[in-house]
């Protein structure tokens, strides 16, 4: 996977809609080698699917990021299970390097009352010794009142969100140019994101984070997540900034681990960093079952 493939990555996790078309123009190739590029990356397991997901603002919703630490005693493939069967998270890490264990989570939760029950859920797992949470500051999007029609294509775009727009129309029963424009609707409302599902650590690829502690005198989380898009652009890729303190998460994707240990150490010399947490990835369970039934439910509701 090169810089060109990177370059796809970002642009279609923007907007898994986008042309082929339009990102060739981005990126100064024909179109036939872009479709070709996407459609290895989609081959080798990179990109897993194409999504729509509803705002945080439809769902009523904020992010949050766990770090769930433990004596070491627990069974790893059980531990994920119960974290994941909280019905919040929907990315967990297991994490490598020490004796304990540490699992890095990734979820949205609705109101201060499930963020507080989730929590207690988690230090209540057998062998769990820690466990921090943080409300992450987010792009909340916008909320619509959906119509008939507009939920008819959102049946079909749920399960494939690149879908050509004569193939919904031929699902839907609704004509193309009918179709053409609700998709735009639904895309300019900002209540939905089409998005990809990805791997970026398949293969020999290795994926770490780093916990970020900061001086809030000095820079602003969106200051750090700046910084660190245009100091490691090729390796940077989703950021989460802390709503509750001057801590940024940022998830990289490298070569080597020697590559690792040299990103570690430059986030670190920074004189505007207090502190860096480094958590290397030896695996990872994604699903998108908790934002799918949020959707269907929705879309199950009579119209008022």
């Amino acid at each position: 996977m090169d810089r060109m493939d990177r370059k796809l990555i970002r642009l279609l996790d923007a907007n898994c809609r986008v042309s082929y078309q339009d990102m060739a123009a981005e990126m100064g190739v024909s179109p036939t080698a872009v479709k070709r590029r996407v459609e290895k990356l989609v081959d080798t397991g990179v990109i897993l699917g194409f999504r729509v997901l509803p705002s945080l603002a439809m769902m009523e919703a904020d992010i949050v990021v766990a770090i769930i630490c433990t004596d070491g005693s627990e069974n790893r493939e059980e531990i994920v299970k119960q974290i994941g069967a909280t019905i919040v998270f929907h990315h967990i890490s297991t994490i490598v390097g020490t004796e304990e264990g540490i699992y890095f989570a990734i979820g949205w939760y609705i109101g201060l009352a499930q963020f507080s029950e989730v929590g207690k859920i988690l230090r209540s797992l057998s062998g769990v010794t820690r466990v921090d949470m943080h409300s992450m500051l987010w792009s909340r999007g916008a909320s619509m009142t959906l119509t008939s029609l507009q939920k008819r294509v959102l049946r079909i775009l749920k399960e494939d969100a690149r879908m050509p727009i004569p193939d919904i129309a031929k699902e839907t029963g609704i004509s193309a140019r009918r179709v053409r424009r609700i998709v735009k609707e639904l895309q300019d409302s900002e209540a939905f994101r089409f998005r990809i599902r990805w791997n970026m650590s398949t293969g020999e690829k290795t994926q770490f984070i780093l916990g970020i502690g900061y001086k809030e005198s000095e820079m602003s989380g969106y200051d750090i997540v700046e910084w660190l898009q245009e100091e490691f652009e090729a390796y940077f890729w989703e950021p989460y900034i802390s709503a509750m303190e001057p801590k940024v998460f940022g998830n990289f994707v490298v070569d080597t681990l020697r590559d690792v240990e040299s990103i570690t150490q430059s986030v670190r010399a920074a004189p505007f960093v207090q502190s860096v947490a480094t958590y290397v990835c030896l695996s990872n369970y994604k699903t998108i079952r908790h934002q799918k039934m949020w959707l269907e439910n929705l879309l199950e509701q009579e119209e008022t």
